[in-house]
């Protein structure tokens, strides 16, 4: 990895209806030095483009239905990871059916979390928990 690589932040858009969580959230990944953060769907209409987007559940799949199914991110949605308490097989397989990129519990260890949005960042598919 050279400089230019290494300096370049992830630019993460956080989309959770739950605003103590959305807080919560980006208080913790703010002080991750290759991270930047945007709160709240004000930040999608104007900030973008962004590398990773996480969501709570219904955001996460209407971001990943939004998106076309052969579009990279440059081209349309950032790729979504879910963050919830749903950890129904039936929600986790209906989901990444949909086109979410990575399914994470509420409650995963952070540094699940952080793993989940550098793979995402890269091209890479977060591994359903």
């Amino acid at each position: 990895m050279n400089s230019v690589e290494s300096a370049r932040r992830i630019r993460v858009l956080v989309l959770y209806n739950e605003s103590i969580v959305a807080a919560g959230l980006c208080a913790i990944l703010g002080q991750e030095a290759d991270l930047e953060l945007h709160a709240g769907a004000q930040s999608e209409a104007s900030g973008g483009p962004f590398d990773v987007a996480l969501c709570d559940y219904d955001t996460g799949v209407a971001l990943a239905q939004a998106a076309p199914r052969h579009a990279g991110k440059a081209d349309g949605e950032p790729p979504a990871l879910i963050l919830t308490p749903l950890s129904s097989e039936t929600a986790v397989v209906q989901a990444m059916a949909l086109g979410v990129r990575g399914y994470l519990l509420l409650g995963s260890p952070l540094a699940e979390l952080l793993t989940a949005l550098r793979e995402l960042a890269r091209g890479r598919r977060g591994r359903p928990t």
